[in-house]
């Protein structure tokens, strides 16, 4: 599907090479009871396809089972809902894959992943990934009329995050309902909230997609002009480069130039990935000019070598070979979970009373300093000062015996030095 979003019920989707199920260019369809079985993917989803797992308050009820390499598989702004609490619901779905390497559900996009009320088999058989937020809790002990032993959390390996480690988690959550329930304005505000004051977030990245749903299909400029606001704010964060490639799948007319902007304005940076995939999917489309789409192929190949991007372009292109090649992302984030960047993932809550959670992650083990400061530039705290091992790391600061007002944390790891601010607020 390109561009399209119709609603599936009923169908057998089976042992097709690539996917039973293809989502891209903003596709966003509502499946309901399909057999996507023996596929290479299930559901493949890409370029911010963000389809629903039922249809409103229905349930799923799609069988997603025995796919050799991914049950479903999301990656630049692709944020399913394969079920949540609220009244977009959908969940009851069977995510099972019987193949020893096969993961259920794998994102590679940024935000989070709503995958509640699941059926994902024995806890052999449950795998989840990615570097963005998968929140599955709670999930199903059995499927429907075929009872299975209960699932085990404590038994297996999960790659991602749960329920309770997602901040703002719960406002993302009144968003969905208050669009459900026509109440835009509102739904708007939230999300503006979480996008220009929680950049850092998975479920910013949600929120920033939800804007476009808040206003109707007559207020196309006013949802142009957001988007645009958003892409020219200061700082260059992935978040609002991905508000550019929002934009361009907004503003159709001008759909290469947006495009263009955030390569531009990104240069060397991931998220240019994503940009020249959009780039090749309008040539290879909308256009049917296979000679540019070669030519952005070709770029990829260049600059992203066996990326996600520079892979699923050849494929698209035809490219056999291609096919059974895992890029080099998919391989990262399943041989090795630590985080590809150093980075200061922000606190949670912020502002706060007395205590809040600062969050960063470290490439490699080395020595790490990081200290609060108050506004004169004064040390109030020593958090952490010594050998820190790889990985995604939290640590609480205590505000309690200190006053209201603005504070700065810094953290120091191999010669480089990362602040940001928050607000405690008594």
């Amino acid at each position: 599907m390109y561009s399209s979003s119709p609603t599936l019920r009923w169908n057998n989707f089976h042992d097709n090479t690539n996917a039973g199920i293809y989502l891209i260019s903003s596709s966003s369809p509502h499946l309901d009871s399909n057999y996507v079985r023996n596929n290479v993917y299930g559901v493949y989803c890409t370029t911010s396809s963000n389809p629903k797992f039922g249809n409103g308050s229905t349930h799923g009820l799609n069988d997603i089972s025995g796919n050799s390499s991914y049950g479903v598989f999301c990656w630049n702004n692709s944020l399913p809902i394969l079920g949540n609490n609220s009244p977009t619901d959908g969940g009851y779905n069977n995510l099972v894959n019987i193949a020893t390497n096969a993961f259920n559900l794998y994102t590679l996009s940024s935000g989070t992943v709503y995958a509640i009320n699941n059926w994902w088999g024995s806890t052999t058989n449950l795998r989840i990934a990615g570097p963005g937020g998968i929140t599955f809790s709670p999930y199903l002990s059995s499927t429907a009329g075929d009872p299975k032993p209960p699932l085990s959390k404590s038994t297996n390996t999960f790659y991602a995050s749960i329920s309770c480690d997602i901040p703002f988690l719960d406002q993302l959550n009144k968003a969905n309902e208050m669009i459900a329930e026509n109440n835009l304005e509102q739904a708007r505000k939230i999300c503006l909230n979480l996008v220009t004051n929680y950049p850092d977030y998975s479920v910013s990245y949600n929120a920033l997609n939800l804007i476009k749903d808040t206003y109707p299909a007559s207020e196309i400029n006013s949802s142009i002009n957001t988007y645009t606001s958003l892409f020219n704010m200061k700082g260059k964060n992935n978040l609002y480069a991905m508000a550019g490639l929002i934009l361009a799948d907004i503003d159709k007319e001008n759909k290469l130039n947006r495009i263009d902007d955030v390569i531009n304005k990104y240069k060397k940076k991931s998220i240019v990935e994503l940009a020249l995939f959009d780039k090749f999917v309008f040539y290879y489309f909308e256009k049917q000019d296979r000679t540019n789409a070669l030519a952005v192929s070709k770029e990829l190949d260049e600059m992203f070598p066996l990326s996600q991007g520079a892979v699923e372009a050849h494929r698209i292109l035809g490219d056999k070979e291609y096919y059974n090649i895992i890029p080099k992302q998919a391989l990262q984030n399943t041989a090795n979970q630590t985080p590809v960047e150093y980075a200061l993932l922000g606190n949670y809550p912020n502002p706060f009373n007395p205590t809040t959670k600062i969050n960063y992650s470290l490439p490699q083990d080395g020595e790490v300093l990081l200290k609060v400061f108050d506004t004169l530039g004064r040390e109030v705290a020593t958090l952490v000062n010594g050998f820190v091992n790889s990985g995604k790391h939290d640590v609480v600061w205590d505000g309690t015996n200190y006053a209201s007002g603005i504070y700065f944390y810094s953290i120091t790891f191999n010669g480089k030095t990362l602040n940001k601010k928050m607000l405690l607020m008594k």
